[in-house]
């Protein structure tokens, strides 16, 4: 399944049941689809900060 989130706009692919279960989630925590572009975008913007400052493997074993 894959999600693809726009500024205007949600595009989820996936088969029928997929899909079903996921918008039943969705409806479940958000109210319209505005509040899960903006929930997706703090989402990833986290995510690369979190990245961003991960020590790689080989500088830990060095130590």
């Amino acid at each position: 399944m894959k999600i693809y989130v726009q500024e205007q706009r949600v595009t989820i692919v996936g088969k029928a049941w997929q899909v079903k279960y996921l918008l039943k989630k969705y409806m479940n925590k958000y109210t319209t689809v505005q509040e899960l572009i903006d929930a997706r975008k703090t989402e990833e913007t986290r995510l690369s900060m979190s990245t961003n400052e991960r020590i790689p493997y080989n500088r830990m074993s060095q130590n």
